[in-house]
């Protein structure tokens, strides 16, 4: 069988370099001398901070956001039916994207099966 050849290395050059100017090592064996440490430091103690459902949810959708998305589901509303605005607040909007999240989680044949109490 014949012995395989493997293509020479190529050396990475960046721009603006000469490759004399990147191999300009005297010596592949260059041992960089080790820092002396004299310090005490350590690392900071972990956090265990328990964190509810609720902070999960606002640390993916921030505050800003819900107040944002029902402001111009309210402005929306107004315009499209003056007569009848939705008046929607902001503990409902979190709810339906709380349930639109659920409901992208658990996956059923059907929808009608999210609102059984069998499934529940």
């Amino acid at each position: 069988m014949a012995a395989k050849s493997f293509p020479k290395k190529a050396t990475a050059v960046p721009n603006g370099f000469s490759e004399e100017v990147v191999d300009s090592s005297e010596s592949e064996d260059e041992v960089i001398p080790a820092a002396n440490f004299a310090g005490t430091f350590s690392p900071p103690p972990p956090v265990h901070i328990e964190f509810e459902p609720i902070d999960y949810f606002y640390s993916m959708f921030g505050k800003e956001s819900i107040t944002l998305l029902t402001e111009q589901s309210n402005l929306y509303s107004v315009q499209t039916n003056p007569n009848k605005p939705a008046r929607i607040s902001e503990v409902e909007m979190a709810q339906f994207i709380g349930v639109l999240i659920m409901s992208g989680i658990y996956c059923f044949p059907d929808q009608r099966f999210f609102w059984m109490n069998t499934t529940r």
